[in-house]
């Protein structure tokens, strides 16, 4: 059989043991597909001595030593091939199968070393022929297949199960007269023995042969030995007669642990269709008392069990299977990390109990949720045991489930009582936290069933615990209308965790899309009408005070609600004209959720947050006053109406950023959903203080103007003084960022400061603390001094000088780590100014109307934020953040804006000016591509508008004149300047993207590839040229430098054939634009001139050391009409091959007597003659020189011996000697280098 490459069919049995199935299977297919073939061939051949072919005779013992193979998946492989091709060859005579069983036995008969592996496979080999072949006409084969099985099940137990499943897979297949003539009179003798000596594997024997073989093994033989009762009717091997002795079998099925026998879940599931008392009594008796209190394996095999059939019990049963006594012990083994099952039960029981909640009802999953709450440890189970097994079934549960769930941690938190049975009772406040705990968890998990039905109920309720005094009956309120009860009051304690609950629900709430998909746009933080929760929670707070009646925990003075009912008025406005009116529903939508999101500040807000949150309320009042009123039909000054928009859209950027400073998810959450509704009304203005954060030199000032981002979330206090240092932050004027972070102790807080770090020096001091110390300027010196305390010792002096040391260090320390928060406030809120930026670019799609235009002047500080950044590694962040914004987000934009104005097109212009000026002064090559990014992509967008200024109009509202200019300084940069920090990608860029006019750099280059500053500037000189000239789109405007650039590159090269030494890469893209210049056209050239500048030039002896060089050049003589000459390169070619003739086998050489050039062809046993022969007189040669080598190596040996006595005669006499100085060792050493100089010129004079 011929090989089809080199993985062929041999490689086919190697690809048996991959540990993929996909692979196995095809490589068994391709083995038995290609062996029927060779069998048919066979057939034809009418040889009736041999029944296969001498492959498939081949393949037959590779196979079955491929059983007895130890890798993984080898046994799986081979056994698959051999039973498969067994089956297409319809072995089913006994001679067939005789032969292939003796086959079998020669091939797995080994030594002692590997017996258990040749016995398994034994095994593997008896199960293919039970699968591929017939045993109707073949009883002897049938017979030595089961004696063969029977007798290895008997002789190693770990072969019993193995052999078992064979012979239950013959019982199948044969007839009842076969099997009562050879099989039945064995296994009777097994199954004789009853109960008392029945194991596993035995019992699954004896079903198989009472379902197939029922005529042999049926009701009399059963009964006979005590299998079934004697009144039984119908044959049950499993019943409530053999629970007693099954409940004994199931221990001695851990032999294969962790690998539960198929025999377990059968029984348990039949056992589960019993009645409730029959269950009870086996899952108590032989699970619990038999299993789960024995050994370690014996426990995982009832957990196991128990998991398998959650599925399919009912409520009763379900709390017999998941006792408190099993959750207990389940416990045991999660808390303890010692425990031989701690690692498996995490990661099976955890995964397996979610999937099996998933498929039950909704009273199956509660009642398993709530025993699972049985353990000891009670409602905190999760947290004793650092596990997620509760939160795995509440996150599993339905619908259905789930309400009632949510229901009855209500009348938890109600109550302060569980009222559960079986779950161990706990204090009030205990009770409560625990139950707003679930509530929010609820809240958070996205895989649990998005609807309104419970959320809004959900969120109501803790929104009215949070901010309401709830007292006695709360059953009218919404929210809590499945409630019934009096609540008592809240503790402090609790309605802390209810505040931090509520807003962690309130962000997970942010985050998640609306569930059933019904919203217009997929918003976050949106229910499923589209309408926003936070919306929703400011109606629901207004019902609550005006009908019900509800009180605040921290009620609202008069002021307060005065600025209360004016926004929900606002509100209610907003919300009909948004309904109403469908063109403007966007912007409608985004200020009622910026007005709910700053309004919502207005519950229980302290008195030194009212008059700031007062302050956002006015100016969004006056916003929502001038949109409501404005009247499109109207006709307006248009300057008139540009500073309407301009304020207004000011106003909500202002807004946008203060709520980014703060500390809070959901609160940034809204800014950012505000930002994308508010997105295509963005003004100039609006965008300046946006980029105005990322500016190094302004980022701190804004940063001292808004308020802090961690103090108004985390601690809920503020100064009385912070309004009038926000108003001093904002006058400040900052010259660098250094100043700036020393100029903010200039505030009160500082004076403050100053005020502390007095007292601590004072109590440094202690008595000797002078009374004038404090401040008193009335008293005079004198006074101060009579006043001024006792001297103090030497002692007492050093301990207050060590103590107010540490005043001192402590006061510098704190200083480092103010500055340093203070900078990462401002990296962080800068972080965040970014993603506004990111929605600005990703939701450009239509780019026609003004504020889509305003994505372009972000390029410019954002480069300028990278390159700041990138200075610092503690910005480094940002920079990352900022640069793949501007590379991924900005500059690979495809819907670019279209009809720029004249004043963006001249900006653009001017921003690309200031970014090549970035690129000159960039530090780095990242900085430098990143800004060449920038200006090709404000390139593009010139090129794909169009200027009314620009006449000509080349390529859009590009003002070529004005970039080339521009790129002509850079190019002079990189090729004039030693310290440049223009990179070359910046020219290489804008050749490769605007190749029209970059044309106009070509004739500087020409100057550049001889007046460059270095050889390599001077080679990227003549790249960038070929670029040009290989272009279709500069070729044409480069036509007239061609004769220039055949000139020049003739000039250097013939200056450089005098030269000694050459710098091969740029005479080798010297000749390659020599080359190129040639061929873009025909040009009329002094042709001999040129012929022989280049032939003196390839004579020098550095050029033909070269091949690069000797061959550009000779391409360049062809493009001049010299053709290379034919002799050379054989000649060439014979000293390659005369190099390399110990190694190459030689060619084939030509008969003595032939005249005739042409040599007849040899046959291949001609040619493998040949080579052996060649190979023996390579070997004799070989073997010749080794000869040689070793004698001279004796020589050497024996003259090294000679020398070494003599080194050590030597030796002995210097040590005799004494020490010399310094003085004789150097003139020794001089000595020493003149003979060997003198050496050296004899032994050149003789080599001449």
């Amino acid at each position: 059989m011929a090989k089809s490459s080199e993985d062929g069919f041999m490689g086919l049995f190697w690809k048996l043991s991959d540990p993929s199935d996909a692979v196995r299977v095809n490589a068994s297919e391709q083995i038995v597909d290609a062996l029927v073939q060779c069998q048919r061939k066979h057939n034809k051949s009418e040889n009736e001595e041999d029944l296969w072919c001498s492959e498939i005779k081949y393949s037959l013992s590779r196979l079955f030593q491929g059983l007895a193979s130890e890798r993984k998946a080898s046994r799986l492989g081979y056994s698959l091939a051999v039973t498969h091709l067994m089956a297409r060859l319809d072995i089913n005579d006994d001679s067939q199968i005789e032969k292939v069983l003796c086959l079998a036995d020669e091939k797995l008969s080994s030594a002692k070393e590997v017996e258990k592996a040749a016995l398994i496979g034994k095994v593997f080999a008896y199960l293919s022929v039970i699968k591929s072949c017939s045993f109707d006409t073949a009883k002897s084969s049938l017979k030595a297949v089961f004696t063969g099985l029977m007798q290895l099940s008997k002789s190693k137990s770990y072969l019993r199960p193995s052999c078992l499943h064979g012979i239950s897979e013959l019982v199948e297949k044969v007839p009842n007269s076969v099997f009562d003539e050879i099989m039945w009179p064995k296994l009777s003798e097994i199954f004789a023995k009853g109960w008392y000596e029945c194991d596993a594997d035995t019992f699954s024997l004896l079903q198989v042969c009472c379902k197939h073989q029922s005529e042999t093994c049926g009701k009399t033989f059963l009964k006979a030995h005590n299998w079934i009762a004697q009144k039984s009717k119908k044959i049950e091997l499993i019943g409530l007669h053999s629970y007693k002795h099954i409940g004994q079998m199931l221990p001695g099925t851990t032999i294969c642990h962790p690998h539960v026998h198929p025999l377990c879940y059968e029984i348990v599931s039949s056992v589960v269709k019993c009645d409730q008392d029959v269950f009870s009594k086996f899952w108590k008796e032989m699970i619990e008392a038999g299993l789960m209190e024995s050994t370690p394996e014996r426990k995982y095999l009832g957990l196991k069990l128990s998991l398998y059939i959650t599925s399919e019990l009912n409520v009763s049963q379900i709390r017999t299977v998941w006792s408190s006594k099993a959750v207990t012990g389940l416990m045991h083994i999660f808390s303890n990390k010692s425990h031989p099952l701690h690692v498996v039960c995490k990661s099976e029981i955890l995964e397996g109990i979610g999937e099996k909640t998933k498929t039950t009802s909704s009273e199956q999953q509660l009642a398993l949720l709530y025993q699972f709450l049985t353990s000891p440890a009670g409602l905190f189970l999760d947290d004793n045991t650092n596990t997620r097994c509760v939160a795995a079934i509440a996150g599993s549960l339905n619908l259905e489930a789930l309400m009632k769930y949510v229901e009855w941690l209500k009348r938890v938190f109600v109550d302060g009582k569980l009222n559960r049975e079986g779950v161990k009772e706990v204090t009030e406040d205990t009770a409560r936290r625990w139950s707003v705990s679930q509530l929010c968890q609820l809240l958070r998990n996205s895989r649990l069933p998005r609807s309104d039905e419970w959320i809004l109920p959900t969120v109501q309720f803790l929104f009215a615990l949070n901010h309401f005094s709830l007292s006695g009956r709360v059953k009218k309120m919404p929210g809590f209308e499945s409630v019934d009860g009096a609540m008592s009051e809240i503790s402090e304690k609790t309605r802390t965790h209810l505040r931090r609950c509520s807003e962690q629900a309130m962000n997970g709430l942010s985050s998640t899309p609306p569930g059933d998909g019904k919203a217009k746009r997929g918003f976050q933080g949106t229910a499923s009408d589209g309408d926003f929760w936070m919306c929703k929670l400011i109606d629901f707070s207004d019902s609550l005070m005006n009908k019900h009646g509800a009180n605040l925990v921290s009620p609202m003075d008069k002021k307060t609600k005065g600025v209360w009912s004016e926004m929900t008025e606002h509100l209610s406005q907003l919300k009909s004209m948004q309904t109403s009116d469908s063109s403007r529903a966007t912007e409608f939508r985004a200020l009622r959720l910026l007005l709910s999101q700053v309004g919502i500040r207005l519950l229980n807000c302290p008195k030194d947050e009212f008059v700031a949150t007062k302050e956002v309320l006015t100016d969004l009042f006056s916003v929502v006053k001038s949109r409501l009123s404005k009247d499109e039909d109207m006709p307006e000054d248009e300057e008139q109406g540009d500073e309407e928009e301009t304020s207004w859209v000011e106003v909500v950027i202002d807004t946008i950023l203060s709520m980014l400073s703060q500390n809070s998810k959901s609160i940034r959450l809204v800014a950012d959903q505000v930002f994308k509704l508010f997105r295509t009304q963005l003004t100039g203005k609006g965008l300046r203080l946006i980029l105005d954060v990322l500016d190094p030199e302004r980022g701190v000032e804004i940063l001292e103007g808004d308020e802090s981002m961690d103090e108004d979330v985390t601690d809920g206090e503020m100064d009385d003084d912070d309004d009038d240092d926000d108003e001093s932050g904002e006058d400040e004027d900052v010259e660098s960022e250094d100043s700036a972070f020393d100029e903010v102790d200039v505030s009160d807080e500082a004076t403050e400061e100053n005020m502390l770090f007095r007292n601590r020096v004072k109590e440094a001091l202690g008595d000797a603390a002078d009374v004038s110390y404090s401040g008193d300027s009335g008293k005079s010196k004198e006074d101060n001094e009579e006043d001024s305390g006792p001297e103090l010792d030497d002692e007492a002096m050093m301990r207050i000088d060590s103590v107010l040391a540490d005043v001192f260090r402590q006061k510098k320390l704190s200083k480092k780590k103010r500055e340093k928060d203070s900078h990462q406030q401002l990296l962080v809120f800068q972080l965040r100014v970014l993603d506004l930026i990111e929605i600005m670019a990703t939701g450009n799609r239509q780019c026609e109307s003004s504020s889509d235009s305003l994505i372009l002047k972000t390029v410019k500080p954002l480069l300028i934020a990278v390159q700041h950044a990138s200075k610092n590694t503690s910005d480094m962040t940002l920079a990352e953040k900022a640069a793949v914004l501007l590379r991924v987000k900005i500059c690979k934009m495809k819907n670019y804006p279209r009809n720029l104005s004249e004043e963006t097109i001249i900006q653009c212009h001017d921003d690309i000016e200031d970014m090549m000026s970035v690129a000159h002064q960039a530090h780095s090559v990242f900085i430098c591509q990143l800004a060449s990014d920038c200006s090709l992509f404000l390139l593009r967008v010139l090129a794909g508008n169009q200027s009314s200024d620009i006449a000509d109009g080349e390529l859009g509202a590009v003002d070529v004149k004005r970039i080339s200019k521009l790129y002509k300084a850079t190019a002079e940069s990189f090729m004039t300047e030693r310290d440049s920090r223009v990179h070359l990608c910046v020219i290489q860029d804008y050749i490769a993207r605007f190749p029209s006019i970059a044309a106009d750099l070509a004739p500087d280059l020409l100057k550049y590839i001889k007046d460059a500053v270095q050889i390599y500037r001077k080679t990227k000189a003549c790249e960038l040229l070929q670029d040009l000239l290989k272009n279709a789109a500069s070729k044409e405007k480069c036509q007239s430098l061609l004769s220039q650039i055949v000139s020049v590159a003739n000039d250097l090269i013939e200056r450089a054939a005098g030269f000694e030494k050459l710098t091969a890469k740029y005479y080798v893209e010297l000749l390659k634009l020599y080359h190129v210049a040639l061929s873009s056209a025909k040009l009329d050239l002094n042709k001999p001139v040129l012929v022989a500048a280049l032939d003196k030039y390839l004579k020098s002896s550095r050029i033909s050391k070269s091949r690069k060089l000797t061959n550009w050049t000779w391409q360049v003589l062809k493009g001049l009409g010299v053709e290379r000459e034919k002799d050379s390169k054989k000649k060439r070619k014979r000293t390659k091959s005369n190099s390399d003739a110990e190694t190459a086998l030689p060619p084939v050489a030509k008969k003595p007597d032939e005249g005739s050039d042409e040599t007849p062809q040899e046959t291949k046993k001609q040619l493998k003659a040949r080579v052996l022969m060649e190979k023996k007189e390579r070997k004799r040669k070989k073997n010749v020189v080794i000869s040689k080598q070793k004698s001279e190596k004796k020589d050497d040996a024996c003259s090294e011996t000679v020398k070494d006595t003599d080194e050590k005669v030597t030796t002995d006499d210097k040590k005799k000697r004494k020490k010399k100085t310094p003085k004789e060792s150097e003139k020794e050493d001089k000595s020493d280098m003149k003979h060997k100089k003198k050496r050296k010129v004899k032994s050149e004079n003789v080599d001449g």
